[in-house]
C-alpha cells in the first residue's frame, strides 16, 4: 500500500472514530441514565454524534459550504465544551459550599469575558485576511480550552487535599477535556511561532490528541459502573478555607 494512501486512510480513520465511540458512549449513557446526571457532556456527546457525518457529506459536496458550517460547528462545540466543565465542577463540589460559590461565579464572569473577545476579535478581522467568523470562533475557542486546562490543574490540585477519587466519571470528563484542551494551546502556540509552515503537522496531532480525549472518555462512561467509596473527609485546612471563602461572599 502506498504512503498517499495509507495517509488517506489515517486521515478519515481519525476523523470518524471518535463519532463511533461518542454514538456508543451517548447510547450507554441514555441505557444507563446517566444522561440524566451529566446532561451537558450528554449534549457535547449528541453534538458531536450528529456534527461529523454532516461535516463529512459537506466536506465532499461543497467545498465552501462545508468552511462556513466548520466554524459554526466549532462555535458550537466550543460552548457546550464550556458548559459540559461547568456542570462537572457543580457536580464535584456541590457539598463545597464556599469552593463552589466562587467557582461558578468565576465561571459566569469568564463566559461573558469570552463572549466580549470573541466580538472584538470579530470586529478586527477586516485588519487581516482572516473571516470576522473564524476571527470570533478561534477567540472563542482558545478561551474554552484555556478554562478546561485551568480546571484540570485545579482538581489535580484539590484532589490531592480534600481526598477526590478519579474513579469518578466526572474528573474522566474533565479529563479528556483537559488533554485535548492543553495539546490546541500548545499546537496553536507553535502554529504562531512557526507559521502555516506545519499547519497539516499540527492538524495531525490536534485530530490524534482528540481521539485520546475520546478514548479517555469512553473508559470512564463504558467501563461497568462501580460505585465510588466516599472521598475521604477533607483537612481542617480545606474546611477553613470554604468557611473562609463563605464568609467573603456573604460579606
Amino acid at each position: 500500500m502506498s504512503r498517499a494512501r495509507l495517509v488517506y486512510y489515517g486521515f478519515y480513520a481519525l476523523w470518524l472514530t471518535p463519532t463511533v465511540l461518542m454514538a456508543l458512549i451517548t447510547a450507554v449513557m441514555r441505557r444507563r441514565r446517566t444522561d440524566r446526571e451529566l446532561p451537558a457532556f450528554f449534549c457535547y456527546a449528541i453534538f458531536t454524534v450528529l456534527r461529523t457525518p454532516i461535516l463529512f457529506y459537506v466536506f465532499h459536496r461543497n467545498p465552501l459550504a462545508y468552511s462556513f458550517l466548520y466554524w459554526v460547528a466549532e462555535a458550537g462545540s466550543a460552548v457546550l465544551g464550556f458548559a459540559a466543565i461547568y456542570e462537572v465542577f457543580r457536580h464535584l463540589f456541590q457539598t463545597r459550599e464556599g469552593t463552589l460559590r466562587l467557582g461558578l461565579m468565576l465561571f459566569r464572569w469568564t463566559a461573558g469575558l469570552f463572549v466580549l473577545l470573541a466580538v472584538v476579535a470579530a470586529a478586527l478581522a477586516y485588519q487581516s485576511d482572516v473571516s470576522w467568523m473564524e476571527a470570533a470562533v478561534v477567540s472563542l475557542t482558545q478561551g474554552v480550552r484555556l478554562v478546561q486546562c485551568g480546571l484540570l490543574l485545579f482538581l489535580f490540585a484539590f484532589s490531592y487535599f480534600s481526598g477526590l477519587t478519579w474513579r469518578s466519571q466526572e474528573l474522566g470528563i474533565a479529563l479528556g477535556f483537559g488533554l485535548f484542551a492543553s495539546v490546541q494551546l500548545a499546537s496553536a502556540a507553535m502554529q504562531a511561532h512557526q507559521g502555516v509552515a506545519d499547519y497539516k503537522t499540527w492538524m495531525w496531532v490536534n485530530m490524534a490528541s482528540y481521539n485520546c480525549a475520546v478514548l479517555v472518555w469512553a473508559m470512564y462512561l463504558l467501563a461497568k459502573r462501580v460505585e465510588v467509596a466516599a472521598a475521604t473527609p477533607v483537612t481542617t485546612e480545606v474546611q477553613s478555607w470554604n468557611r473562609a471563602l463563605l464568609r467573603l461572599l456573604r460579606g
